[in-house]
Parts: C-alpha cells; structure tokens; sequence
C-alpha cells in the first residue's frame, strides 16, 4: 500500500499497522467470542463464508473464519485490502463485473466468490484495521437490505469492543506481570541488601580468614540460592587460585585449596567478571567442562576483587541447574566480595604488622639495654647512685609503655593495660586497687602517663604509702563532662610531706596526664592524694 493510500482518508500505512500491533492480536489462536460473531454474520446473510479478517503488513489474516479454512491470505488477492480504502462498509454484488477484482484467481477460479460486503474495522483514531465480511460464491445482484447493512456494521462495532477490551485486558495483565516483577525485585534487593548487612555484622570482629570467608560465603550462597559460594586469592600470574574455606549445599564437595584455572577451560582473569549461564552449552570450556560438571556446576559466576594494593581475589557463586546471573545478582556478588577482601586485606596486614612489631620489639628491647649497659657504664664512678638508679628506672618506664604501644599498633593503648604494666614492674600489683574504664590513650597520653605513674609509685615506694609493708595505693579514673580524671590516693604510710625542692621527678608530676598541667595535689597526715585532669579529646589524639 502506498504511505497515503487516499488524501481525503486522512491516514498513513505506518499509523494503520502500528495501530494494529498495539492490539497484540495477530497471530493469536482462535477465540469463541470472535468464532459466535463469523457465524452469526454466515447465518444472517445466509453465506457460505464469513470472516473477521485483519490487514497486516503483506498478509491478510483470520481471526475468525466459517468457509475458508486457512488463517490467512497474501495481500496481493484479499479483497479486504480494497475495503479499508473505503470510507464506508463496501458491497461488491459481482465481483467480475468490478473492475478491481476481474483477474483476482480468487474470483477467476472455479467456482470462485462472487459476492462481497464488509464491515469495516475502524479504531476511536478513525485507522481501518480490518473488517467483518461475508462471501458468497454466487453473485447477489441486489445486493444487501439496509437492515443487513445495519447488522454487519454493529457485528464490526462487536469486534472493535472485544479488541479493545481484549487490549485493556492484556494491558492490565502485562501491569500486572510488571507489577508483580517489580514486588518480586523489590523483595529481592531487599534480601540482598539485609544479607550485605549480615555479612558486615558477622565478620566486623572476626579475627580469623577462614572464618570470615566461610561465614560470608554461606550467606551469599543463601541469598542466591547457589549451591556453592567462596573467596579465593589469585597469584600475580593469574594462574593458579587458592580458594579460602567455603560453604556449600549438602551433597556438594568444598573447593578449599590450590586450584590451577587452565584445568576448568579457557579462563582468563581480567577486570571484567566471568559469568556462564550455562556451562555445558558455553564453547569456553571444550573438553575440560566435565571438570566442572562433576563437582556440580552448570552455572558460575566469577567476580574479580581488587585490593587497595592492587591484589586481585574473586568472589565466586555456582548454580546446580542453568540460570541467567542478573546484573542485580553480580552487584551483589561484587559488592559482597569487596566486603570480604576488605575484611582479608584488615587480617594480613594485622598478620604483618605483629610480625612487624615482634621484630620492632626485640630491636627496643636490645636498644633499651645497651642505653642501660652504656650509662651504667658511663655513671659508676657516681658518688650518689640514686639519680642513676631514678634514669634506670625511668628508661624501663619508657620502654613499658612503648611495649603498651606495639600491642595496639603503635597507634593507641589501654589504659587499664598501661596502668598494671607500670605499677606492675615497681611493685606487686596487689598492692594497687586499680579502678576505671579501659580507656583508648593516644600514644602521647600513653608515654607521658606511664612516666607520671612512674614517678608516683617510685615516690610511694620511697617515701610513701609503700614504704611501709600495710600501705596501698588507690588508683582510679572516670570521665566527665569530656574530661579524664585521675585520683591517686595513699593510705597505710607515714605522712605525707611537699618535697623542700622540686627535681626532674617534681616537674613530671606537675606536667600533668598529657604533660599540659590539671593538676591538683595534696600532702595529707593521711597520706599523698592527688587529681589529674585532661581532655578527653587529648587523651586519645595520637
């Protein structure tokens, strides 16, 4: 058909079939509504043929028919492509008296049709999709009554409402269908946004590889209804993988271990992940996919992981059966595995760093005594051993508190740790009652700390509460209102007395918890108290 079969019928062909494809009919089995219309319309005009014809794009096709016995017609011999030219229902009384059908072989043929009157099929747009029509074989002259007429065009009108209603109805089931794939969705990012969750919960505490990859691996296994799941380290030639401890489904064996990827098929690392929907129909893996099938895997997907140093992991899942692997479930995966190579990466690099600070250690622990051999070397010829003694001492406090330090990574202490750690090394710590929260100190709080408590338990011993065998000491701490207070107190011993002249020992204590003052003391015939402020923010700034 021409782009504008007539002008004055105001439409193109371009608009007429995409009309038609809107109502999804084409090509659909037959329906008894549609079935009751043709044979009804056979039986008013007493014809032996009757149709409910669509004029598709080369084709005429049946939605219902009575007399032909086929479901469609090619264009080039339907007499209906000539009826949606019309403006109005077309009767032909003799088709080889018009001019239009007279080399038609389905008119020129034996015992061919004769007679034709449609109905046309039109939309609320005015666009000719088809239409009701009757044939006869013998020519009817006379044509049709009006009141044929009448019912021909009202059975088109029935057509168009079971096309339409037949259209709202797909409309509203394919909302449906979206609707509910869009419920479907939503539960499942639901799922897998509450296991992301999970998995972060679970091995934020773990200390330990295998724990944290199988724990992760049977809740993304879970999720995604794999039957196998897990991490892998990849070496840096991409060759072999070594796969943490897993999780998988009863009956499916585990895949710990060095694995060599050329012996499952052609893979080959990359950025980009490998997903297989289908391993016994993917070319990828030839000969070698019985590898894979025999431990239960038709579907897998392998999702590399980078590292902030580079390194490349996979996070892997396999399926028992074929699946399509969603772009939702590879976030999933992908979003799951950096999870856990964050979580791997935190273990080795805790791993290094207490071998990193055992070696540190025993180098501080050799310095230490060489500067101890050095000055007790340099300083025996002395007169008075007790400031050499008190530099002794004050170096032992140092390295306590720096051995405080390398048990955190250098970066913070407990106090609780740091506390027993210094008094423990001048006296039994029976004879401190220690008390107060296990609070973080920053590793300048924790020098300037361990040489304060230093300097108090070495006067309490000389001078103090221990001086005598029934003193003790009482050291507590708390917060409040963004402030560490310490209080120190001494009871059991002689009286307390302010030193005549203050020494290096003097302006330690006067320097405060973090060497910046906040402090308040107080010689008592009951003993040596004394109160130690600072903030909190500078108790825990490295």
């Amino acid at each position: 058909m021409n782009a504008l079969p007539h002008p004055h019928l105001g439409w193109i062909e371009q608009d007429r079939l995409a009309a038609l494809d809107r109502y999804g009919i084409l090509d659909t089995p037959t329906e008894r509504d549609f079935d009751e219309i043709v044979r009804l319309a056979a039986e008013t005009f007493e014809a032996p043929i009757a149709v409910v014809n669509l004029i598709a794009d080369g084709r005429q096709w049946f939605k219902a028919e009575v007399g032909i016995g086929a479901r469609e017609l090619p264009l080039d011999v339907s007499i209906c492509a000539h009826a949606i030219l019309q403006s109005d229902t077309m009767i032909v009384p003799d088709t080889r008296l018009d001019e239009r059908f007279i080399c038609n072989p389905l008119v020129t043929a034996a015992d061919g049709l004769r007679f034709y009157a449609g109905a046309l099929l039109k939309t609320e747009e005015g666009l000719p999709l088809g239409t009701v029509c009757v044939l006869d074989r013998e020519p009817r002259p006379e044509g049709i009554t009006e009141h044929q007429r009448y019912t021909l065009e009202v059975l088109a009108r029935v057509v168009m409402t079971q096309m339409e209603m037949r259209r709202i109805i797909a409309q509203q089931a394919a909302y449906a269908t979206r609707l509910e794939a869009e419920v479907r969705e939503r539960a499942r990012s639901e799922v897998r946004r509450n296991a992301l969750l999970s998995i972060g919960d679970s091995i934020r505490s773990v200390n330990s590889v295998s724990d944290i990859t199988r724990t992760a691996s049977r809740i993304v296994a879970q999720t995604l209804g794999a039957i196998r799941a897990g991490f892998a380290r990849v070496d840096p030639g991409g060759e072999l993988v070594t796969i943490e401890a897993d999780w998988s489904a009863d009956g499916y064996a585990s895949l710990a271990g060095d694995h060599r990827l050329a012996d499952y098929g052609d893979l080959k690392l990359s950025e980009d992940a490998i997903v297989v929907s289908d391993v016994q129909a993917d070319e990828t893996f030839g000969l070698k996919r019985d590898a894979l099938l025999s431990i239960g895997v038709r579907a897998m997907a392998n999702i590399p992981v980078r590292d902030h140093q580079g390194r490349i992991s996979l996070f892997f899942a396999h399926g028992a059966e074929p699946r399509e692997w969603s772009p939702e479930d590879l976030t999933f995966l992908r979003n799951a595995g950096d999870r856990v190579a964050a979580s791997v990466a935190r273990i080795d690099a805790e791993a290094l760093q207490q071998v990193l600070n055992m070696e540190l250690s025993h180098r501080m622990k050799n310095t230490m005594a060489m500067v101890q051999a050095i000055a007790k070397q340099t300083l025996r010829s002395v007169p008075d051993q007790a400031p050499v003694e008190a530099f002794r001492s004050r170096l032992q406090a140092l390295s306590t508190a720096h051995m405080s330090l390398l048990q955190q990574d250098w970066s913070a202490a407990k106090m609780h740790d740091v506390v027993t750690s210094v008094l423990g090394t001048l006296d039994r710590v029976d004879r401190f009652q220690i008390d107060g929260p296990n609070l973080k100190l920053g590793a300048r709080a924790t020098l300037s700390m361990s040489l304060l408590l230093h300097e108090l338990a070495t006067n309490a011993i000389k001078y103090g509460a221990l001086s005598q065998p029934s003193g003790t000491v009482s050291v507590a701490w708390l917060t409040e209102t963004n402030q560490l207070i310490l209080d120190w107190r001494e009871t059991g011993g002689p009286p307390a007395v302010a030193p005549a002249k203050g020494g290096f020992g003097s302006r330690l204590i006067n320097m405060g918890l973090i060497g910046t003052g906040g402090v308040d003391l107080h010689y008592l015939p009951t003993g040596f108290r004394a109160r130690f402020t600072a903030p909190l923010s500078q108790v825990s700034d490295r």
